[in-house]
């Protein structure tokens, strides 16, 4: 018998977007539709600290593998850096000409995978640079059933799990996945889903899980 048990309610006065655990469970970080991503407790049950620099709804949110540090991405076109214990940025990252769709930390915390619709970038946290940019363009239409929309675009990006964690996983909307290795850009292995896929989460060791528009998810297993 499983039995599960609401612990806390952590009320916001808009739509929550997003939200993420901290690595050692003690924190969640929530990003809203009034702009502000929050800090909240999850021994307390109350709000930490909240950040307020960005100028569009928060569109997505990750803890750096020390849980020290958060970068959040937004509407308004940026990813922030900042402080999960003062709050304070320590970066603001300009590179995307759209709506930032997707921000995530590498396993080692060197760098930040993120993507709008016509590009995913890698963020160098130590250099402060992009060291990695893939257009659209780029990830050739796989040979096999492809969805006849008119806009090819991103629609979500992540890293691929555990020891395979260097590899990226991009989404498109012709509702297949792609498998990249950033040091080539080379597509490894294109995965064809029913429809566009718009939530990743990649386990800890070897799986990765895909949610698309018609209600469906899929789990990947990786070997090799």
């Amino acid at each position: 018998t499983v039995i599960g048990k609401q612990i806390f309610v952590f009320e916001h006065e808009r739509i929550v977007i997003c939200c993420c655990f901290s690595r050692d469970g003690k924190t969640i970080v929530s990003g809203c539709q009034d702009k502000v991503c929050r800090i909240w407790s999850t021994k307390k049950g109350k709000e930490l600290l909240a950040f307020k620099e960005h100028e569009g709804i928060i569109t997505a949110v990750s803890f750096s593998p020390d849980s020290d540090n958060v970068v959040s991405a937004s509407s308004d076109r940026t990813l922030k850096i900042w402080s999960s214990l003062s709050g304070i940025c320590t970066a603001s990252i300009s590179e995307h000409t759209g709506i930032v769709m997707a921000c995530n930390y590498s396993a080692d915390g060197n760098n930040i995978l993120s993507n709008d619709e016509k590009v995913i970038n890698v963020w160098n946290v130590k250099k402060q640079v992009t060291s990695l940019s893939i257009p659209i363009d780029q990830i050739p239409v796989p040979v096999g059933p492809v969805d006849g929309t008119k806009k090819r675009t991103f629609t979500m990006s992540s890293y691929c799990p555990g020891p395979f964690g260097w590899h990226i996983v991009a989404a498109t909307s012709d509702r297949n996945v792609h498998i990249i290795n950033p040091n080539t850009r080379e597509v490894l292995l294109s995965l064809f889903c029913k429809a566009a896929v718009y939530c990743l989460s990649s386990g800890s060791r070897d799986k990765l899980a895909l949610g698309d528009a018609f209600g469906n998810i899929y789990v990947i297993t990786f070997s090799g």
